[in-house]
């Protein structure tokens, strides 16, 4: 419950409870985490009161976990539980955690990526570069690898002499020439595949 910003004593702060939860989320994945499995664990909004003398009710804070095992997930998820509810305890507080389960993480069947070499190596031109390190970003393309032999891959598409901006940045921009080519390539898995068939 909240109070007056006088009186802090009368109420159970949720922004000093916020803020704690800030930080010590931040230990799931520094200390409670294996530091060779990967884990993201970022708060990005925070929202609560109304003026700058009252204690407010509530807190709403959103973010997102990124992980590439379910085993890790379930983890944090449970480690998130843990901290909140010591912080919240401690300050006479509740706490109600949403967690929306969405995308899995996208595995790329071996078999897939072998084909995806084989037609990369029909295009004149075409370089292929291994990715040193996993993505965490989201990808409804998980859902078809999970059903069915799949293989993920990004195309470079940078217009010459520009900048790079990532994802959801306000002057994210591709070159459009690319697209044929990412086209060829995944005509060129199709016909593998077909050939395949039939063999």
């Amino acid at each position: 419950h909240g109070g007056h910003g006088a009186s802090p004593h009368t109420a159970a702060d949720p922004i000093l409870m916020a803020a704690e939860a800030i930080l010590a989320l931040q230990t799931i994945v520094s200390r409670m985490n294996n530091p060779q499995e990967p884990l993201v664990l970022s708060v990005c909004t925070i929202h609560g009161g109304t003026s700058q003398n009252i204690i407010p009710n509530e807190v709403k804070m959103t973010g997102t976990l990124r992980c590439l095992s379910k085993a890790v997930r379930n983890a944090a998820v449970a480690e998130m539980h843990q901290v909140l509810s010591g912080i919240t305890a401690s300050w006479q507080g509740t706490y109600q955690l949403d967690y929306l389960y969405a995308y899995p993480s996208v595995i790329s069947t071996a078999g897939m990526v072998d084909i995806l070499k084989e037609a990369a190596a029909t295009i004149p031109g075409l370089v292929m570069e291994h990715m040193p390190y996993s993505l965490l970003a989201g990808e409804d393309f998980a859902y078809y690898a999970e059903k069915v032999p799949g293989v993920y891959f990004m195309l470079g598409a940078l217009p010459d002499g520009r900048e790079p901006y990532p994802w959801h940045h306000p002057r994210f921009d591709i070159d459009e020439a690319a697209l044929p080519i990412g086209s060829r390539l995944l005509a060129e898995c199709v016909s593998i595949l077909a050939n395949q068939d039939r063999e």
